[in-house]
């Protein structure tokens, strides 16, 4: 089936978040840091409007993937502009999603891990660096083509700028479709989170980078 791409419209996110909470469901600890309680009704509504409004940041950029025969949103993909580093605040219960302390605390150690090799590519660039934050295929429609489509609209969005690499953080299972792509591992992501928060999982991570082609006309 034929897949088109287009800028998701607010009306997309109910359908966009629940395409992330099926792809990834409990499996990924990264996902679960992002979107506590995704796979609830709260949680849904909570990271449905969290993605809804991080759309009005002139530095993202939110792509679907649709079926043109049915019209049904199949994917999404999240690219970021990033000019400086993350820095992680204190993480609050999100409307009640998150009340241990003890979790608030393992989340914002997490989110300093995994944003730490984001920091190291922009120190070593010296400059803004294009990030696929994002990339979920509703798990009916995968191995049919969407992801792909999702991955090539970014690297052609940076083929057309002044970006040098791109990067992503990839699960195990996504790493040989980032290398299809041209991307190449950078390290295996590490963490250490085990001694302070022995109940606390460690995603397992790969941080890939892939040389921009300046495609010229």
């Amino acid at each position: 089936m034929p897949f088109s791409v287009a800028p998701c419209q607010a009306a997309d996110f109910d359908r966009v978040f629940h395409i992330i909470s099926d792809t990834f469901q409990h499996i990924q600890p990264i996902v679960d840091a992002f979107f506590p309680k995704h796979d609830t009704p709260a949680g849904h509504t909570h990271g449905a409007k969290l993605l809804c409004d991080q759309q009005s940041d002139p530095n993202t950029y939110f792509i679907k993937a649709v079926d043109e025969e049915s019209g049904e949103i199949v994917g999404v993909a999240k690219w970021l502009i990033l000019h400086e580093e993350v820095k992680v605040g204190d993480v609050g219960d999100e409307g009640g999603l998150r009340e241990d302390e003890e979790e608030r605390a393992y989340v914002k150690d997490l989110l300093t891990q995994y944003y730490s090799s984001r920091s190291e590519a922009l120190r070593e660039v010296g400059r803004k660096i294009f990030v696929l934050d994002i990339l979920a295929v509703d798990p009916k429609w995968q191995g049919r083509g969407a992801g792909s489509m999702l991955v090539n609209w970014g690297l052609g969005f940076a083929d057309k700028t002044d970006f040098r690499q791109i990067f992503v953080e990839s699960t195990v299972s996504g790493r040989p479709v980032y290398e299809k792509h041209g991307f190449q591992v950078v390290k295996r992501m590490k963490f250490e989170l085990k001694e302070k928060f022995p109940g606390g999982r460690e995603p397992h991570l790969f941080f890939m980078r892939r040389d921009v082609e300046h495609k010229t006309p």
